[in-house]
């Protein structure tokens, strides 16, 4: 019974609550939510990575051990130069490396003899390390054509050719005594097809003059420290980088552009990479370590007095490339190093954009093709990680940005950064966007693969016809027995925010499409000319007679169409209006809910068996007060096993107040008497409560144990709360 009148009362209140909020709504036109504009984009083009194969013309002649009749370096310079030259390339990404040396060699604790030594991987420059001469003989020039024809049969974006040798004899040179005009005639005829780098080892070698892509020493290499000033020079022609210098300070790195690469070079007596770590104490990704690398022992079988001198078998050099760095301060802890260089390859990108003039935005090239309109053209070179323009940054060197436009039947045409350019419907237009910097990197369009820069296609704008209807009848509430005073509903266009001209207006199209198709609406429309607008009448038919529409609610989607500036008819989006036709006025609607509201709110003011109570004990009388409820009256009593299933006491309860309130009096029909509440439930908060204190109130339901005292006896009893008949 209990759960009966609870489900009552929370339907009726959950009923009372719906019909009180349709009093009081008020149909108003429906605006659908609308995305933000997304900003246009702006296209970057990045540079392309290269992939690179050298291939090494390696003397091991008998002079690169011995001249003179005494041991000299040459051979072990060559070899750690190689190493060196190794380390630098991303070989588990492709690139590659070949050697050719001029006399037969073996690799390995095997006696398998080669005369092509192919480097694939890190763990290849071992072979390098352990190269072991057979038999140093002559300087034969065979090795240089074989490394020669080997490059021309590669793919790779960039060939070097190095020739390492003390260039003391070619055997198959003609003019012996014209030997270094020869060779330098040689060297640069290769040069045309491919990049040649040329390193002079000992005293007794050529020095040769650099001409375009034939590189070579202003002086012979005689020392280590010589070698490793060359070894960098010749590093940053082949691998296009460039010496980070004054930035490092003791462990302390302090970066001013972020970078794509970090390579550091370290050298000393058991130099060791250990770690790059960003100002939180991350460490940089190695991409590429070459481990350590020393000066070989592994001399020439018949050169046995050339060895590697004792002070160097201990002197250590480890080539690490870091991954991205973003501009900021880092610790770079190298152990034992004494001599520490760093390479940098800038993280940087060319962003160039066309700015419409009329909303501020970039226009969007993601499908190759522009807007006809104003723009301002904008080109910069960003950092890739903070996005600062640092096209003017120290190190970035020399920076040189190109831009050229071109439109049907006429030549290229130069623009500037923040020219202003105008773009009409017509044929496809071009563009040509280069950049430069530290005079050997490239930033172009022509490596954009995601868009064609040399076919833009030029389309007509793309104009923004938008509805907004107004409905002008008062609470959008259309009586049927008052038609003559029917209010229209107003529908206004803009056209890119602009009112449309009467012309326009004149060519202008409205659609409507109700929800509801079963009912019937007759309507015609009105143009308003100065306006921008059209109204549309209800009710009305062609002749302009009141045909009578179905009654109900409607949902109206209005659309529209127009004419733009090129005279291309443009479709806009649709918004809704709603309304009601009724017979009779809201007013009388009104009238009625209230009434029904009424009703409900009476229904649940009727009295209902409450589920608990709560009591109290005072000094004169104990009371009852009901939870939230009203009742008319009700029964509580006790049945008390020590009586024998009779009543042991019993209280009749009166409602004081029967709206909205909830008070009851209990009158006790048994005698004074001392009451406690048994602990039944583990949620109560005491194990027994005593009810003498008329300040305290305790919560008594239907069927709860209660124990009371009467003089010197105590009795226990059962909670029964009943309706009065």
């Amino acid at each position: 019974m209990k759960k009966t009148n609870a489900f009552k009362r929370l339907f009726s209140l959950t009923l009372a609550l719906v019909m009180v909020l349709g009093i009081f709504t008020v149909t108003a036109l429906a605006k659908g939510n609308k995305e933000e504009p997304k900003p246009s984009g702006v296209i970057s083009a990045d540079k392309i990575e290269k992939s690179y194969e050298i291939a090494v013309a390696y003397d091991n002649s008998g002079s690169m051990y011995f001249s003179n009749n005494k041991p000299v370096s040459s051979w072990y310079q060559a070899k750690y130069a190689m190493e060196i030259f190794a380390s630098m390339m991303d070989l588990d990404n492709g690139d590659k490396l070949t050697i050719f040396p001029m006399h037969a060699v073996t690799t390995d604790s095997s006696s398998a003899q080669t005369t092509q030594i192919d480097i694939r991987s890190i763990k290849d420059i071992d072979k390098i390390h352990n190269m072991y001469t057979i038999e140093a003989l002559g300087t034969p020039y065979d090795p240089i054509d074989n490394a020669y024809e080997h490059l021309m049969d590669s793919s790779a974006d960039e060939r070097w050719l190095i020739v390492l040798t003390d260039g003391s004899e070619f055997t198959d040179v003609v003019d012996r005594n014209k030997k270094s005009c020869s060779l330098h005639s040689a060297l640069i005829g290769l040069s045309k097809d491919v990049n040649v780098q040329y390193l002079p080892l000992g005293t007794e070698s050529i020095v040769l003059k650099p001409k375009g892509r034939f590189y070579a020493t202003e002086k012979q290499i005689t020392s280590e420290n010589m070698l490793q000033k060359e070894l960098i020079s010749a590093c940053n022609k082949i691998f296009q980088r460039d010496e980070l210098e004054g930035t490092l300070k003791g462990t302390k790195l302090t970066l001013d552009l972020s970078m794509k690469k970090l390579i550091v070079f370290a050298q000393g007596n058991g130099a060791e990479i250990i770690s790059l770590k960003n100002s939180e104490g991350t460490e940089i990704n190695r991409l590429v370590d070459s481990g350590k690398r020393t000066y070989s022992d592994k001399g020439a079988a018949n050169k046995s007095a050339a060895v590697l001198p004792e002070k160097l078998k201990k002197q250590t050099g480890q080539v690490v490339t870091f991954d991205a760095c973003r501009k900021g301060t880092y610790t770079l802890d190298c152990a034992n190093a004494n001599d520490i260089k760093i390479f940098y390859e800038p993280d940087v990108t060319m962003e160039f954009s066309f700015i419409n003039k009329a909303d501020g935005i970039p226009e969007d090239f993601s499908d190759g093709s522009i807007i006809a309109g104003e723009y301002t053209y904008k080109v910069k070179i960003i950092d890739n990680q903070t996005r600062k323009d640092v096209s003017n940054h120290k190190l970035m060197g020399d920076v040189s940005i190109n831009s050229y436009i071109t439109y049907p039947g006429e030549d290229p045409k130069p623009i500037e950064d923040d020219s202003e350019i105008t773009f009409t419907p017509e044929e496809n237009i071009s563009f040509d966007i280069s950049a430069t910097y530290l005079g050997k990197y490239r930033l172009s369009t022509d490596d954009d693969s995601l868009i064609d820069w040399s076919n833009i296609e030029v389309l007509s704008k793309d104009s923004d016809l938008k509805v907004k209807p107004v409905i002008e009848q008062p609470g959008d509430w259309y009586t049927i027995s008052d038609y003559k005073k029917w209010k229209p509903i107003r529908v206004e266009l803009s056209l890119d925010g602009e009112k449309l001209t009467d012309e326009q207006l004149k060519q202008a199209t409205i659609s409507i499409d109700l929800k509801d198709k079963e009912k019937s609406l007759p309507y015609i429309t009105e143009i308003l000319p100065g306006e921008s607008a059209i109204n549309i009448h209800l009710g009305k038919n062609e002749k302009g007679e009141f045909c009578e529409p179905d009654t109900g609610k409607y949902e109206m989607s209005i659309g529209a169409t127009a004419p733009d500036e090129y005279g291309e008819i443009v479709k806009s989006g649709t918004e809704e209006a709603s309304f009601e036709i009724q017979k009779y006025s809201k007013i009388i609607k009104i009238i009625f809910w209230l009434i029904v509201a009424a009703i409900i709110i009476f229904l649940l003011s009727i009295p209902s068996t409450p589920s608990k109570i709560y009591l109290s004990v005072g000094t004169k009388r104990p009371s009852v007060q009901g939870a939230f409820s009203s009742a008319r009256g009700f029964n509580v009593e006790c049945i008390s096993t020590d009586f024998r299933g009779k009543r042991a006491f019993s209280a009749q309860v009166k409602r004081k107040n029967t709206f909205f309130r909830n008070s009851w009096v209990l009158r006790w029909t048994s005698r004074s008497m001392t009451c406690y509440l048994s602990d039944i439930t583990p949620t109560r908060a005491t194990k027994l409560s005593l009810l003498n204190d008329g300040s305290k109130k305790v919560e008594i339901s239907d069927g709860d144990e209660i124990t009371w005292r009467e003089g010197s006896k105590t009795y226990t009893g059962i909670v029964n709360i009943n309706h009065i008949n």
